[in-house]
């Protein structure tokens, strides 16, 4: 038994531990996901408390140096100059147009995608004033303008899926 207890217990031990990595990723994925969700809350949040009493957020402006004027952005978000930087690793941007204004998080892959707008979608929406989510495979230049649209889980889903690590998510607030 010597010999193949050993090599017995080789193998329950390389199991363990192939078990414990699968755990500690999706724990590690949950915590980045959590963290994005939170960020994208409180920048939305500092945005509206910076420009409140203001008649406009500009004309597609990138409020994003502003609000790190007015030490809105927390300092775990802040990249290099003027840059909001997510758990997942990828900018975040802010731009205002009219009196609306879009957050959208950069480089997410399509499940982190979606994870991040069903927070957003239907019901949810509207009670954080979500005026539309897009997402797609290259930054958006401008402010959605349309007429509001809640979005599904299912239409999310759809919009997340441009496969690998190229999504954009833009969320659009009044």
């Amino acid at each position: 038994m010597g010999i193949i207890g050993a090599v017995l217990g080789i193998i329950i031990f390389l199991f363990a531990l192939a078990w414990t990595q699968g755990m500690f990723g999706d724990a590690t994925s949950k915590l980045d996901e959590g963290r994005t969700f939170n960020l994208v809350s409180q920048l939305r949040a500092n945005v509206k408390e910076g420009f409140f009493g203001q008649s406009t957020y500009g004309s597609n402006a990138n409020l994003v140096p502003t609000l790190m004027a007015m030490g809105k952005v927390p300092g775990s978000a802040r990249g290099s100059g003027n840059t909001i930087v997510g758990p997942y690793g990828g900018n975040i941007t802010i731009l205002g147009n009219g009196r609306r204004f879009q957050i959208e998080v950069e480089d997410l892959s399509d499940e982190q995608c979606f994870n991040l707008g069903k927070r957003f979608a239907d019901n949810a929406g509207t009670e954080f004033g979500v005026v539309n989510i897009r997402a797609g495979n290259t930054a958006f230049t401008g402010v959605f303008s349309g007429t509001p649209v809640s979005r599904t889980l299912a239409q999310v889903n759809t919009a997340c899926g441009g496969g690998g690590v190229r999504n954009h998510l833009a969320i659009t607030f009044r």
